[in-house]
Order: structure tokens, then C-alpha cells, then sequence
């Protein structure tokens, strides 16, 4: 499955609803664009548990899973805690 864009880093968030789980995703063409839009989104849905699922480095084409990098490079910067699945 391809996402409908081409950036080169692709995250799948995944947050709490009233009757389950609903995703979003945050997008960049470079780690730092990546992780401010994974802060956006963790800022945006603080309170309903945001988690990434995957993170994937050419979402497109070659699709190399690269979720604990950017989970450490997101705790080594500063960031808020995330939280992996």
C-alpha cells in the first residue's frame, strides 16, 4: 500500500476515540521536518494516548522501517514521551 504523497518519511500515529482507535499520520522530507510534525500531532491529541505504529523512510517505494530510530532521535532531542506499539 502507498501513501498518496511523496515525502520521504511517513509516521503512522495511532490515538484513542470514543469507540476505539483512529490513525493520522505525520510526513517530512527530513527527520527534523518529521519530528516536527510528529510534535504537532502528539500536541494536537495529547489527551487521547497518541502511540506511533510504524515509521517508514521512502513510504512509496522501498518502505524501510526506521521506528526505533526515530523514536531514540525523538527522546535523545527532547521530545515529549512517545510511546511505540
Amino acid at each position: 500500500m502507498n501513501v498518496p504523497f511523496d515525502f520521504k518519511y511517513h509516521a503512522e500515529i495511532r490515538y484513542e476515540t470514543l469507540e476505539g482507535f483512529n490513525f493520522c499520520n505525520a510526513n517530512g522530507n527530513t527527520v527534523d521536518e518529521l519530528l516536527w510534525d510528529i510534535d504537532d500531532r502528539f500536541d494536537f491529541l495529547a489527551y487521547r494516548e497518541p502511540k506511533i505504529v510504524i515509521v517508514l523512510k521512502y513510504p512509496n517505494t522501498k518502505k524501510v522501517d526506521i521506528t526505533k530510530q526515530i523514536i531514540k532521535k525523538y527522546h535523545s532531542r527532547g521530545g515529549d514521551s512517545v510511546k511505540y506499539q
